[in-house]
């Protein structure tokens, strides 16, 4: 390809300066030589850099999604990009490269402008003023950064699924933000090397299950003889000394046998000194019920009508859960979504949940609930607010 290229440049050359011969004298063609030998090597520069695909030195693409109220270098060059595209940001937003709404004024134009290829792909009829996945790659195609790339992100419509290994880990927590495939967290197993520990009282204590932590050993009280109450002593109005009085002396000993209990789980429980009664065991789904514990959603979270929620929870040894929401409270009821359902996993749970709007409203404001069914052992999540509107 460059060889042709330079081949067709110096015919062109060649055509040129003879086309000049008869009208032009010796010192004339010299300088035009000299002037076709310099453009000659700008356009060999020129080719070598296409062909290397470099891009312009001050290409740097947006890889992170933008919102109103931000500041930063970020939203300076968002700013920046928009002005050179006819956009009127306010110049006090400018100084202070703030996301004010001068600017997402300017981005909503700029999306609406673009609709093909931003407001079409996130099926939106309307611009938003969020700098997201579709508007991120427009810009970065008007600045010419996606040469020889596409951006590919791991959420929001036509996002792409993380392969075995790999968890989508978003950069927002509003509709439809970017988000990128990284390794999972590892997670360990703990191997335990003793149920039990041996306090220096010699009594025991177990293991605080799952972990491999024992329960504190009895303190240790430095306590006082009660004074005796005769005839009004005033030593019987004193106050009660730090660490107590000593309980009253027992004239018979009692003999334990035994200093641990094994309990259904496998571990091991001490006596709770100084009798000879064994401290409880941990409590399992058949024994004893206990309250679910949320996993996800357990912070305040934003997603679009028609998106995917998770609802997860930790079973604490429970087998089927009644799953209920609430919307818009706080008059709101609490509504019935499953009954007597064992979810999918085994120690944590889950249940997927598709955001829907009521009518015509912008925003639905939800909160999940999870019982041990037909039980009001319950836990709630964080809020879901459920947008009609994504970038």
């Amino acid at each position: 390809m460059k060889k042709i290229f330079i081949s067709v440049i110096i015919i062109a050359v060649l055509i040129f300066g003879f086309s000049q011969v008869k009208a032009a004298s010796i010192v004339e063609l010299q300088a035009q030589l000299k002037s076709l030998l310099n453009q000659l090597s700008v356009l060999q520069a020129k080719l070598a850099s296409l062909q290397a695909g470099e891009q312009p030195s001050s290409c740097y693409p947006f890889s992170a999604s933008l919102v109103s109220g931000q500041k930063g270098a970020e939203v300076s060059r968002l700013q920046t990009f928009l002005q050179q595209e006819g956009f009127a940001i306010s110049a006090d937003e400018v100084q202070a490269q703030y996301f004010g709404p001068s600017t997402k004024a300017a981005v909503i134009t700029f999306q609406e402008k673009n609709r093909d290829e931003i407001l079409l792909p996130a099926g939106l009829t309307r611009g938003t003023g969020v700098v997201g996945i579709y508007t991120r790659e427009r810009i970065n195609a008007r600045m010419g950064c996606a040469i020889g790339s596409t951006m590919k992100f791991c959420s929001g419509f036509a996002g792409i699924v993380c392969p075995d290994g790999l968890e989508c880990r978003l950069d927002g927590n509003y509709p439809d933000a970017g988000g990128h495939c990284v390794p999972k967290a590892e997670t360990s197993t703990k191997v335990c090397t003793a149920d039990v520990m041996q306090c220096p009282d010699g009594s025991y204590v177990s293991r605080v299950a799952p972990s491999c932590q024992f329960a504190s050993c009895p303190v240790a009280r430095n306590c006082m003889p009660r004074p005796a109450c005769l005839d009004s002593n005033p030593r019987c109005l004193i106050a009660e000394p730090i660490g107590g009085w000593c309980p009253a002396s027992s004239t018979s000993q009692v003999a334990c046998s035994m200093d641990a209990k094994q309990c259904p789980d496998g571990s091991y429980v001490g006596r709770i000194p100084p009798n000879c009664e064994f401290a409880a065991c941990p409590t399992t789904g058949g024994e004893t019920k206990r309250s679910p514990s949320i996993v996800s959603p357990n912070s305040p979270k934003t997603l679009r009508s028609g998106e995917q929620l998770t609802i997860s929870w930790n079973a604490n040894g429970g087998q089927y859960f009644d799953v209920y929401y609430i919307k818009n409270g706080p008059t709101a009821t609490w509504q019935k979504l499953w009954q007597n359902t064992a979810g999918s996993g085994s120690t944590i749970r889950s249940i997927l949940w598709w955001a829907t709007l009521s009518g015509s409203r912008e925003f639905d404001v939800y909160r999940f609930k999870v019982c041990v069914a037909g039980t009001e052992y319950c836990a709630e999540s964080s809020d879901v607010t459920v947008l009609n509107e994504g970038q």
